[in-house]
């Protein structure tokens, strides 16, 4: 892709590593099933691959950042943000709550005492 500098379908890419070289049979890639393969293949690898709404795939550095998801499957970072704030005060309030000083009078209690 970085040679012809535009977005790829994987019918091309596949033609491409074939030109290459790459030995598809050592890896266990069937002919007919290779596009799809490579496609799932470029799908988990989105630091590096995107996959465009037509279908075709381009390199990552290429385009915007992506917008991150909020819970709703929108694109809200600051919902997340405050999900996140939220979640970080619950959290303060349970460890102070288990690590809160023992009154003399609470440690003594359940002993035989003197």
């Amino acid at each position: 892709m970085e040679r012809i500098k535009r977005a790829a379908s994987t019918e091309e890419i596949v033609k491409a590593l074939e030109q290459g070289g790459f030995d598809f049979n050592e890896q266990g890639w069937a002919k007919g099933h290779r596009p799809r393969i490579l496609a799932i293949a470029l799908v988990k690898s989105t630091a590096v691959f995107r996959r465009l709404p037509n279908g075709m795939f381009g390199l990552e550095g290429w385009y915007e950042p992506r917008a991150k998801k909020g819970r709703n499957g929108d694109s809200e970072p600051d919902s997340e943000k405050k999900l996140s704030g939220k979640a970080k005060a619950t959290r303060k309030k349970r460890s102070k709550k288990s690590s809160a000083p023992v009154s003399a009078a609470e440690q003594g209690s359940g002993e035989g005492g003197a």
